[in-house]
């Protein structure tokens, strides 16, 4: 498991030669909620994926609906940075 304020994740090496993420939203309080979190979350891994195939896991705080966009982004930075380093190469 990786954490990284707030970012809770399984990961491993991926089975295929693609990144594959699974999202999903902390204590969100509405479906438009959870749903906008998965959103911006998706949006904003997509323009910093790893080199390396992953298949994660994420759990993502509810606060990832209205946080900056670029505070979203630098939390998920974090949390790949430390990702890459606990999956072993395949």
């Amino acid at each position: 498991m990786v954490r990284e304020d707030g970012v809770r994740a399984r990961v491993q090496a991926g089975t295929s030669e693609v990144t594959r993420f699974a999202i999903g939203v902390a204590r969100a309080t509405s479906a438009v909620e959870r749903n906008r979190a998965r959103r911006r979350t998706r949006e904003a891994l997509l323009t910093m994926l790893p080199p390396l195939p992953l298949d994660a896991v994420l759990s993502v705080p509810r606060e990832a609906a209205t946080m900056p966009f670029a505070d979203l982004r630098a939390l998920l930075a974090a949390w790949l940075q430390r990702a890459d380093k606990a999956v072993p190469a395949p």
